[in-house]
């Protein structure tokens, strides 16, 4: 009978042991933690940034688009080379 009674240095031991890799588990848990909230944040300012180039693409692919217009040509010859119609009369504002 004694054989199979445990003595209480035993248990004690074995008590110590769980208890010690408890609070590994436990402190690799936390640090896990901090790091999944870390690539978190990191994910979404990357997301962000993407969300950003998006829309940066766009704008310029729209200003692509219309600098390839008629009315692009035509609004630069007027400002940048002073072109107008024919028929056109330019009013200029007197000082």
């Amino acid at each position: 009978m004694k054989d199979r009674k445990y003595s209480k240095r035993g248990i004690s031991i074995i008590v110590v042991i769980v208890l010690f890799l408890v609070g590994i588990i436990a402190f690799r848990t936390r640090t896990l933690k901090a790091e999944l909230n870390s690539k978190e944040q990191e994910l979404a300012r990357i997301e962000s940034g993407v969300t950003k180039a998006r829309e940066e693409t766009s704008d310029i692919q729209n200003e692509i688009i219309y600098r390839q217009t008629d009315e692009y040509i035509e609004d630069q010859a007027r400002a940048n080379l002073g072109l107008r119609y024919a028929d056109e009369i330019i009013v200029v504002p007197g000082e």
